[in-house]
């Protein structure tokens, strides 16, 4: 798709804003619609769009860069992920974090950042990588079905 410069984008996906509020593609903008639609309907809860995670924090830190040393301690960004959609659900008595990450073309560093985020948050919450209309549409379904499979393995 064509960027507002004129250039195509680097994964042919189109912003969109709904409400104010950006998202990145249009299977984006529906999710978002969507799950606006089931907060409404109170079937799911504290819906937020772009939560930041810290999956490594911030450091200082002289290294040797191939030609002399950095004595000045160089400042290391952190690394963060920001999911698509984090939200609550209640399922059989108890409250679920959800969060939904809506791909269209996995690159290597989601690969490398999810891998992180799972390791460092997945026991705590419900993790869903959806890539079709239909999956969103079956997201509570996903959600509540991972939930059951990780109760089983508890067992």
């Amino acid at each position: 798709m064509m960027n507002k410069f004129g250039a195509y984008s680097k994964y042919h996906n189109t912003k969109v804003s709904v409400k104010g509020e950006k998202v990145a593609s249009t299977i984006e903008a529906k999710a978002l619609i969507y799950y606006q639609k089931l907060e409404r309907e109170k079937k799911l809860h504290n819906l937020e769009a772009q939560t930041k995670y810290i999956l490594q924090k911030s450091f200082r830190c002289s290294y040797w860069n191939g030609k002399s040393k950095s004595n000045d301690k160089r400042m290391h960004r952190a690394i963060t992920y920001a999911p698509d959609f984090r939200f609550t659900m209640d399922y059989k008595g108890k409250i679920y974090i959800v969060i939904v990450e809506i791909k269209g073309f996995v690159i290597d560093v989601y690969k490398i950042k999810k891998k992180m985020f799972l390791e460092k948050y997945g026991k705590d919450l419900i993790f869903l990588e959806i890539h079709s209309q239909k999956e969103i549409i079956a997201t509570l379904e996903l959600a509540k079905d991972l939930i059951d499979e990780r109760e089983k393995e508890q067992k």
